[in-house]
């Protein structure tokens, strides 16, 4: 009925109703596109739409959300509902300090009514900054007989080593839980996805009191916990909860990968403040007061979640200068320190080149990155995709020089030559050899890597020393690969370049022999071809894949003729025939 009403009269009472419900069903896509039609309008000029605030909270846009109430509160002090509103997106973006401050402040001017609804945004604040007895306070004012009130009392119950009674609230939060999810559990997992992470919750606050009671469970409930982290969805704020408990008994270092990862989501989710504030926890304090935290740090973990969040940040030069110093200071020790410090030298080439560009100066410094990463993890996909591509981008920086200069393949200043064995050998060569590596590692997609490679084939392939790479490389990776550039493949059948063409040739054969459906049409078209060299080139191969393929070669050339002569009439046979002699 809503959409309906919403083709037929789009109100701004109706989108926001229709809001209202996606986000319910967990469509945020809808959802989102519907407020940007309500901002689009009222950016037209339209007076009948209004952006509530409430939208922004309800999408998790908590900055903009935030935003909005400040100003609300600047024209309106005494506005409770605005008040109430910055204290939940300061908690859901994790400013613990600020909705502490805010409601410590306030707390004696507030109504009753206003102190039950914040207390329990304030008990959260204060727990996350280890006061205690300020979240007694704030939890003295969350009714016992609700949710939030059984939860966290049990949280302070546990704090004070109270296990009967941590037990008894946890009952009381569960049985509390159990009507809401009767309610959502039926419908679909989206809808019950949140009731379902507060039984979560309870059941981790009972894990938490194991924890503490019977040390020999520690390990197997650590493993649990991490298990249990990577099957959920990555939600900010659901990770935020379930790490605040486990908070309880693990500090940020003891805890330091979860915490990391947590972090990592902060930042890809745009909370880089927020992401930079659990960083510090794991340091213990700021580099930029404390440079010597930095080199205490012997995880690279830790260094390289800190570079990414000052580079985000907008710091990109701090955060280049502060990775590469720790590489050049570090020494790999084990299989796992290399990997770490192969992600650390990938970030810094992947910098090197967005604060440089590819230039003259920047490209031994990236690639000197990347061919560290691969040193360091000879396996890695990601580390030998960078260096086969920066490879190649390198083999065009220096084709289009020579495009520009006769004189030189270097490109700018013109000082600095590269002869074309050099240039062969120091960029295409690796190149080649790169992406023959990538290709063997990849799972899928890699048909940007096998265009590449084709590129640089067709360009450079008739140079001996290519020739020699590309053939050895061919022997790498499985002809299955192939299958998605045939029409490539065959279009180069008769290139002047002979030794182009024999190592097409050659692939070709060891296709038709596996996949020999995968060729034969093609094949058969091109023995149609005008161009003699085409012609007896395709005529070529269809004769060897004879041999082991004759039925379906001439069930093809059979159905290709048939095809032909229901495809053009004697009429336009002639007429064609007629054309080509007036040319």
């Amino acid at each position: 009925m809503l959409e309906e009403e919403y083709r037929q009269n789009p109100s701004a009472q109706v989108i926001e109703a229709l809001i209202h419900i996606n986000n319910k069903l967990q469509q945020k896509e809808s959802a989102n596109a519907l407020l940007e039609k309500i901002i689009g309008q009222k950016k037209n000029g339209d007076p009948s739409f209004n952006v509530h605030v409430r939208l922004y909270e309800k999408l998790h846009n908590w900055e903009r959300a935030l935003d909005l109430y400040s100003k609300k509160i600047e024209l309106e002090a005494q506005d409770n509902e605005s008040k109430l509103g910055m204290l939940r997106c300061l908690e859901a973006m994790g400013e613990w300090r600020k909705v502490y401050n805010i409601s410590t402040e306030q707390w004696d001017n507030m109504a009753d009514d206003i102190k039950k609804t914040s207390a329990k945004m304030a008990a959260a604040a204060s727990w996350g900054l280890q006061k205690w007895d300020s979240m007694k306070k704030f939890v003295d004012c969350v009714p016992e007989d609700t949710q939030d009130g059984a939860f966290y009392r049990a949280v302070l119950a546990i704090r004070e080593g109270n296990w009967a009674d941590s037990l008894h609230y946890i009952d009381s939060a569960r049985t509390l839980l159990g009507g809401e999810m009767t309610a959502v559990i039926g419908e679909s997992y989206p809808r019950a996805y949140s009731a379902l992470v507060n039984a979560q919750l309870l059941t981790e606050l009972e894990e938490v009191i194991t924890f503490k009671l019977v040390k020999e469970r520690r390990p197997t409930i650590q493993k649990m916990w991490c298990a249990r982290l990577r099957g959920g969805q990555r939600l900010v704020e659901d990770w935020r909860k379930i790490l605040q408990i486990r908070g309880l008994v693990l500090t940020p270092q003891e805890n330091s990968q979860a915490w990391l990862k947590y972090s990592s989501l902060c930042r890809k989710n745009g909370s880089v403040n927020q992401a930079h504030k659990i960083i510090l926890s794991i340091l213990g304090s700021d580099p930029v007061t404390n440079p010597d935290v930095l080199l205490g740090a012997q995880d690279p973990r830790v260094i390289l979640a800190y570079s990414k969040n000052i580079w985000d940040a907008g710091n990109k030069r701090y955060a280049y200068e502060v990775l590469q110093r720790f590489v050049d200071n570090t020494e790999a020790d084990g299989e796992e320190q290399c990997r770490l410090l192969a992600r650390c030298h990938l970030k810094l080439g992947s910098w090197c080149e967005s604060l440089q560009e590819i230039n003259e100066l920047s490209i031994p410094e990236i690639l000197r990155n990347y061919a560290a990463a691969t040193f360091l993890a000879p396996d890695w996909y990601k580390a030998c995709h960078a260096w086969a591509c920066m490879n190649f981008e390198t083999v065009l920086f220096y084709k289009q020089q020579e495009n520009l200069s006769e004189s030189s393949v270097a490109g700018g200043s013109g000082d600095k030559k590269v002869s074309r064995a050099d240039f062969i050998n120091t960029y295409t060569i690796p190149a080649i050899e790169g992406l023959f590596k990538s290709i063997s590692l990849s799972n899928e997609n890699n048909l940007q890597d096998i265009l590449r490679l084709l590129a640089l084939w067709f360009d450079h392939g008739h140079h001996p020393a290519i020739y020699d790479a590309l053939t050895e490389g061919l022997r790498r990776i499985d002809v299955k690969n192939w299958l998605q550039v045939i029409p490539q493949l065959i279009a180069r059948i008769d290139s002047p370049r002979s030794l182009v063409a024999k190592l097409v040739h050659i692939l070709l054969i060891d296709i038709g022999k596996t996949y020999p459906q995968a060729l034969v049409y093609p094949l058969t078209v091109a023995t149609k071809s005008s161009f003699v060299t085409r012609k007896n080139a395709a005529n070529y191969l269809l004769t060897i894949m004879c041999t082991n393929s004759q039925r379906l070669v001439k069930e093809a050339a059979l159905i290709s003729e048939e095809l032909i002569n229901i495809a053009m009439l004697w009429h336009d046979q002639v007429y064609t025939a007629l054309e080509d002699a007036s040319r």
